[in-house]
């Protein structure tokens, strides 16, 4: 009874929170000071979710644009005191204490049975990239894998993030309801590296307890995790590392002749288990002479590279995520829209669209075209909206 009690009076004053704080929507008229002597301009209302010690509330407030700095602000976010913070001032302040008397995993468990409040244990950052057909004149110049060398796509980069309070029945990770969030850009990976860092941090990576990074190999997302993640697990995606030991397979199929299916699965079975020094040893006795021992050495390589990222059976016994279908799926969502037949896209257009895709995605649709033409966007960017 006390228990239940107490949920209902947390759930009251957390209603009674996101009543006061919609009393003042933060607008201080047409402009305000950015901060480093320029004039910032209001754009629209914009909304934040943020934990506090009754709950999580969601805060609309005015969000301003300086065209000098080419960055955006919310004086409301400093007045609250939570500027680039998704934890209230109070929560951060419980959130230390507990922190600074247990590790952090214990300290979690505490605040959820001491103060009713339950955090988001880890974060995962999921990354990867996809073509999208593009008119001539935005391939010129680019190197393709057609016949004749030219480029017909483009690569749009694009994260997914998300949270993971628990485990199911089964031991497997849950993915929390309503955490995900997209964005998307056609900017190199320095710049993607600006905008994964900027939504990293208001999702709150600094209060999570376990960042994780989740890609398909490709060697600038783990030049981008350990730039700006260096505290984060690194995981390469299961499926894919799947994928490349069917192409291993496919590549050995005469040598190894009717035994190509088990000794597949043979190595998938290593791989589950995150043995890569079994995969390895297995691929380098096979017979291979010129140039397709070349291939096959470039084949296992990418289990080399990646070894310390496919400790599958580790990261299981952790209870995390080693699959990047959320990712994936987002990947999917946009080629649904830009890769219909026939498309050919400009990268503006096709910017433009991802960027609402990834805003629908996100839960944010009520962001879309509240001032009409208040931007044009130039990456496709969830984090603008924050």
């Amino acid at each position: 009874m006390e228990l239940a009690i107490r949920t209902a009076m947390v759930g009251l004053g957390g209603a009674l929170l996101d009543g006061l704080l919609r009393l003042d929507p933060g607008h201080r008229g047409p402009r305000v000071d950015c901060g480093n002597g320029h004039q910032a301009e209001f754009v629209s209302y914009r909304g934040k979710t943020i934990d506090t010690v009754v709950g999580t509330v969601r805060l609309r407030r005015a969000w301003y644009h300086c065209a000098a700095c080419k960055h955006g602000l919310a004086p409301r976010d400093g007045e609250l005191g939570v500027t680039g913070e998704s934890l209230s001032p109070g929560l951060a302040s419980m959130n230390d204490r507990a922190a600074a008397a247990v590790p952090f995993a214990p300290a979690n468990r505490l605040l959820a049975e001491l103060a009713g409040v339950e955090l988001p244990d880890k974060l995962y950052i999921a990354v990867d990239g996809t073509g999208v057909p593009v008119v001539a004149r935005e391939a010129e110049g680019r190197k393709g894998k057609a016949d004749d060398g030219k480029a017909r796509t483009r690569e749009i980069k694009l994260a997914c993030l998300f949270t993971q309070t628990r485990l199911d029945d089964d031991g497997k990770p849950v993915r929390d309801p309503a955490s995900t969030t997209s964005l998307a850009t056609f900017e190199p990976a320095e710049t993607f590296g600006i905008l994964l860092d900027a939504e990293a941090r208001r999702r709150g990576i600094g209060h999570i307890r376990q960042p994780v990074v989740l890609g398909d190999g490709a060697a600038w997302i783990w030049n981008l995790a350990d730039q700006l993640f260096p505290a984060a697990s690194q995981i390469v995606d299961l499926y894919h590392a799947r994928e490349h030991l069917h192409e291993l397979a496919s590549l050995a199929a005469r040598l190894l002749a009717g035994h190509r299916d088990d000794w597949l699965a043979a190595r998938l079975e290593e791989l589950d288990n995150g043995d890569t020094s079994a995969i390895l040893a297995a691929g380098r006795a096979l017979g291979f002479t010129g140039s397709l021992g070349g291939e096959r050495d470039k084949a296992l390589h990418y289990f080399e590279a990646n070894a310390h990222r496919m400790r599958y059976q580790h990261f299981r016994d952790l209870g995390m995520f080693v699959g990047s279908g959320v990712v994936e799926a987002g990947c999917k969502s946009i080629g649904q829209r830009l890769k219909l037949s026939g498309m050919r896209w400009t990268i503006h257009g096709a910017t433009g669209i991802a960027t609402l895709r990834c805003l629908d995605a996100s839960g944010r649709r009520d962001e879309i075209w509240q001032r009409p033409h208040s931007q044009i966007p130039t990456t496709a960017q969830v984090s603008l909206a924050s």
